[in-house]
């Protein structure tokens, strides 16, 4: 029987993190910036994250997305 690899795309970008530094805001009147450093695959995932965790809606102002350190 033949073993069967998945494509090398697969391997490499469904599970890539990165940091990711998010400005945001509190919506719906919020007027204070915050900023703040998570592990996500994508910005989108990254704001999602954070309204999860506050249990609000943000408007995000900056994504800065950088790769983390290879160990």
């Amino acid at each position: 029987m033949r073993k069967v690899c998945p494509p090398i795309h697969s391997l490499t970008t469904n599970h890539m993190k990165y940091i990711q530094e998010v400005t945001y805001r509190k919506l719906p009147k919020g007027t204070k910036q915050y900023t703040e450093e998570v592990t996500a695959s994508t910005p989108t995932a990254a704001k999602n994250f954070i309204q999860n965790k506050l249990g609000v809606e943000i408007e995000v102002i900056k994504n800065l997305t950088t790769i983390p350190p290879v160990n």
